[in-house]
């Protein structure tokens, strides 16, 4: 088998007309029968040490009669594919541009070969890998999804020849999927995947239920404002630029201390690292509700605030709360709201459309 003659396999999604979209999606995840992984905004590439021995990077939209190999525009990719395997080796992914949508890709696949070269040196891109058809001339076809997850986790990880070579994560289990769905939206990503996990390949195919590609309209905007109350931030500093962080405080005294002191800290002074809002005293959250008829009914608290937005409710409560505004999220059946993310204030609705019954329907 020549596997630069398959044709991609293409995704299923439920129509946008139809009314009961999001609850099917969510009866789907439900099931247990999918494996979730970020859906990133790029073109669809696929990286083949083919059976005959050579080497082929082939887009989506090439037609499979008249294949134009971007093996010379794309050398990281080939380099990659050729150091680590060997023929019959078939291997699926995106190539995309952190921050940036699927138009910047056509600099490097739409453009001659030198051009081409001299773009990725500019901003190079990043093989993003989903799904492998085949590997050391062994047929991966008939195996489940499940399985060929499982042989993607043995592959040769990026290191220092081959920096941008990225494997996707795959997540089971339906509070898994839906926490999966509302970062990736949080963090600006195009959407998630969905595969059932005991599906095998089918290229030029759709084939309903058997993937689903979720995009931003599975979340809601809610009506909603800011009640006044709010959570004190987290105050541990817990990321990776400790070398660099300019917040601390003074276990003795109490005395919060700005500044880069983490060779002071490694020497053993009595001082930590603290966050950014406890350092500055800003909220670590803020409550947010909506009317229940004529009564104010806390929904969600609201983090992930800019430090803009809570040195104004820390400075003057007045000029953020009861203000409507808009947030996305998905709703729980609890009354309360998944996974909250600020989107602004509304300046054309009135304070009492914020209503509960909106979000959640009628008890």
């Amino acid at each position: 088998m020549l596997y630069r003659e398959l044709e991609p396999e293409k995704f299923w999604s439920i129509s946008n007309k139809d009314a009961n979209k999001k609850q099917k999606i969510n009866n789907a995840i439900l099931t247990n029968e999918y494996g979730a992984s970020i859906k990133k905004d790029g073109e669809y590439i696929r990286a083949i040490y083919d059976t005959d021995g050579e080497i082929w990077i082939i887009g989506r939209g090439t037609d499979a009669k008249e294949v134009h190999n971007l093996d010379k525009h794309l050398v990281f990719i080939t380099n990659w594919i050729k150091e680590n395997f060997t023929k019959g080796t078939c291997i699926l992914g995106e190539l995309y541009v952190p921050g940036m949508t699927s138009r910047a890709i056509r600099a490097y696949t739409g453009s001659l070969v030198d051009k081409s070269l001299k773009n990725q040196k500019l901003r190079p891109p990043t093989f993003y890998i989903f799904d492998v058809w085949a590997v050391n001339g062994t047929d991966l076809m008939d195996k489940t999804y499940e399985y060929r997850m499982k042989i993607l986790e043995t592959f040769p990880k990026f290191g220092i020849d081959t920096p941008y070579i990225e494997f996707a994560k795959i997540t089971t289990g339906t509070e898994e999927i839906l926490n999966m769905i509302a970062e990736a939206f949080e963090n600006g990503e195009e959407g998630v995947v969905l595969v059932k996990m005991d599906s095998t390949p089918n290229p030029g195919k759709r084939t309903a239920w058997k993937t689903l590609k979720i995009k931003k309209e599975f979340q809601n905007n809610i009506d909603c404002f800011f009640t006044g109350n709010w959570r004190p931030p987290t105050r541990d500093y817990s990321g990776s630029e400790i070398v660099e962080w300019p917040y601390w405080e003074n276990l003795k005294t109490g005395e919060k201390i700005l500044g880069k002191m983490w060779s002071d800290y490694n020497e053993g002074a009595p001082i930590e690292p603290v966050t950014k809002p406890y350092f500055l005293g800003l909220p670590g959250s803020l409550e947010v509700g909506v009317y229940k008829g004529q009564e104010l009914t806390p929904i969600c608290f609201l983090s992930g605030l800019t430090d803009e937005l809570k040195q104004k409710f820390a400075n003057d409560k007045n000029t953020v709360i009861m203000k409507p505004m808009a947030i996305s999220g998905m709703e729980t059946t609890d009354a309360s709201i998944r996974h909250p993310k600020f989107i602004g204030f509304r300046e054309d609705i009135p304070l009492s459309d914020c209503q509960y019954d909106k979000i959640f329907g009628e008890e």
